[in-house]
């Protein structure tokens, strides 16, 4: 048995098989919380008996739906038994793969984990952390003509006003649970004056970070050909973020309330992130997962669904 205290999974895939019966070969493994990982995901197709903290890329095209997915999971369960799995058994048909134990950096598993592809709105937990570090959260914000009308048809919105003021604390909140892409680009403006510059600090930052392989151009995630990471500059961002205590509350809120302001009506959303939204039904399709503290959620026609998580268990 391999016991991890502290690790992190990034995996971009593409997944060709159907999620069930590719996972039943660890059904067959022993692992006793199997049905806890595979409510997190079926795409997984991995048994974990597991007890440490862990984060997942999962970038997948299903034959069923011909869709393309992004995943993160960051998982802090229990130790975790590989001895009975072995490698050439692990049906991940991902693309791109990476295990790393974030105590030794010690790479556990890694499947072309350097490969570049597009991160949609898992760029959002880079704007939303430099927003943090160069803001005060009662700062003031009026909401410009550019940073709404840059947003392309069908994108996620929180429906912001021109004139419109808000908090950075109200404008981040909408960005990490409701995956706002208005918010994103009026925080972008406020903290680096123009979406070039922002992107220019994503930049620095994920160089300063140790990110090799990423290139940002914009702070939402919208589709770029030149915009692009991977599964280890992703983890590393990631576990970046989940060290500032505002970053992480913000993104483990279930909902959020944004008061009426001078233009518009108060606000109420929900997570888009299912792992943390309550759910008692007993069906395949119900994500949630007690042990999920936080995420973020995302999508372009390009990246398709894009998921970063965060779960704890026990100390």
């Amino acid at each position: 048995f391999l016991f991890f205290k502290l690790f992190t999974i990034s995996i971009m895939s593409s997944l060709t098989k159907d999620f069930i019966s590719s996972s039943n070969l660890f059904l067959k493994s022993g692992s006793p919380i199997f049905f806890t990982i595979f409510k997190l995901s079926k795409a997984l197709s991995l048994g974990i008996n597991s007890s440490g903290f862990f984060s997942f890329i999962f970038l997948y095209s299903s034959i069923i739906f011909i869709t393309l997915f992004i995943l993160i999971l960051i998982i802090y369960t229990m130790p975790i038994s590989f001895a009975s799995v072995n490698e050439s058994d692990l049906d991940i048909t991902s693309e791109a793969a990476l295990l790393i134990d974030n105590n030794t950096g010690k790479i556990l598993y890694g499947k072309n984990e350097n490969e570049k592809k597009y991160p949609a709105s898992i760029t959002k937990i880079l704007t939303a952390i430099l927003t943090i570090e160069n803001c005060d959260l009662n700062d003031k914000v009026t909401v410009d003509y550019d940073s709404i009308a840059i947003v392309p048809s069908g994108y996620s919105v929180a429906a912001l006003q021109v004139g419109e003021e808000l908090t950075v604390e109200e404008l981040l909140k909408v960005l990490l649970v409701h995956s706002a892409n208005d918010a994103a680009n009026v925080l972008a403006v406020h903290v680096g004056g123009s979406i070039d510059s922002f992107a220019s600090m994503m930049n620095s930052k994920a160089q300063e970070l140790g990110c090799k392989n990423s290139h940002f151009v914009n702070p939402s995630g919208k589709h770029e050909q030149d915009h692009y990471s991977t599964a280890t500059d992703i983890a590393t961002i990631m576990k970046y973020c989940m060290q500032n205590p505002t970053f992480k509350s913000i993104a483990s809120s279930k909902s959020c309330i944004i008061p009426a302001t001078n233009k518009y009506e108060q606000r109420v959303y929900t997570n888009t992130n299912e792992l943390l939204t309550v759910d008692t039904r007993e069906i395949e399709s119900n994500y949630y997962y007690k042990y999920a503290i936080a995420g973020k959620t995302g999508y372009t026609t390009e990246a398709k669904n894009c998921l970063v998580s965060v779960a704890k268990k026990d100390d």
